[in-house]
């Protein structure tokens, strides 16, 4: 990880997990380094306890934080869910504070800077890798605004333990420990973004067919960990009995960190289980679409016809 040099009064911002990780690991690794920092969000998550920041929650304008903590930098994260790290950024243009921003992702790289028709750029976005990059610029995004930090969250993310024990996982999702290992199946809510017609499918159709897989498979618990943004209702009656509803007090990490797999699509909670050093399975039902994995080593590729018997392997 290389981060640029951050200085000064650091106002940090971000709205879902995927930028907030990241972003939280940047404050870990820069604070000591700081004269202050000011963390914001719009919502909240069970990780934040994995961190030794506060995180304040967003109750004023942009404008009223940025002018009240007058900050040398902001840095954000960039969601699709939520315009506020969109908002800090063009306060931050209209106040003449410098702005960075990360993105964790090679997908939709230059529209996660749009808002309303207008697109609002930072100074500087950080970026993955070089095929970030390669992507970017291929956006017609400046290559000066680009800087390649890695993913500081990996980083973190290989140091982190759970602090609870399996026997208490076990009781909070309420399974007989040690009965049966635990697989986690953690669709990306592609519904959200028209799915079908980008990829081909979404997790609707996916998990009903996934359902349908290991209708036959009884020696794992299969727990479903919804993404953030994911509109449980669409899938609650998919899963029925076959799966387990993870409760929102659970850190996600914990379940990774004691699971036994993970299938997934396109998540990066694919790559946060391959850190953990976890098997990653990327359950697709179609072959031929236009993958964002494309060129990615992450996690083995499994289809309809063989998933049930690779997820037996396992045992």
């Amino acid at each position: 990880m290389i981060l640029p040099a951050l200085k000064g009064r650091g106002l940090f911002v971000f709205s879902d997990p995927g930028g907030a990780k990241p972003v939280l690991s940047i404050v870990e690794n820069v604070k000591n380094e700081l004269d202050d920092y000011l963390i914001i969000s719009d919502r909240e998550y069970p990780f934040y306890c994995d961190f030794s920041v506060k995180v304040t929650s967003f109750c004023k304008s942009p404008e009223e934080i940025v002018a009240s903590f007058s900050p040398d930098f902001i840095l954000t994260g960039t969601s699709y869910t939520s315009t506020i790290e969109l908002d800090f950024l063009e306060a931050a243009g209209q106040m003449n504070v410098p702005a960075y921003s990360f993105v964790d992702h090679w997908t939709n790289i230059r529209e996660r800077f749009l808002k309303d028709g207008k697109e609002i750029f930072p100074d500087y976005i950080l970026l993955i890798d070089e095929e970030a990059r390669s992507i970017a610029i291929e956006n017609k995004i400046p290559s000066l605004k680009i800087i390649v930090v890695g993913n500081p969250y990996h980083d973190f993310l290989k140091k982190w333990k759970p602090s609870i024990p399996k026997t208490e996982l076990y009781h909070l999702l309420n399974l007989t420990y040690p009965a049966k290992k635990i697989i986690v199946y953690a669709p990306d809510p592609l519904s959200n973004v028209a799915g079908k017609e980008k990829y081909g499918f979404d997790e609707i159709n996916a998990t009903e067919s996934l359902i349908q897989c290991i209708q036959n498979i009884d020696e794992f618990y299969f727990v479903f960990a919804p993404h953030p943004n994911q509109k449980i209702d669409r899938i609650q009656n998919i899963i029925q009995e076959k799966m387990k509803i993870t409760p929102q007090n659970i850190n996600l990490n914990t379940l990774l960190f004691y699971s036994s797999a993970v299938i997934g699509f396109f998540s990066s909670i694919l790559i946060e289980a391959i850190v953990l050093q976890k098997p990653a399975f990327r359950f697709l039902i179609m072959r031929e679409f236009d993958d964002p994995f494309k060129y990615k080593d992450v996690g083995e590729k499994v289809y309809p016809e063989n998933i049930a018997a690779r997820l037996k392997t396992l045992l």
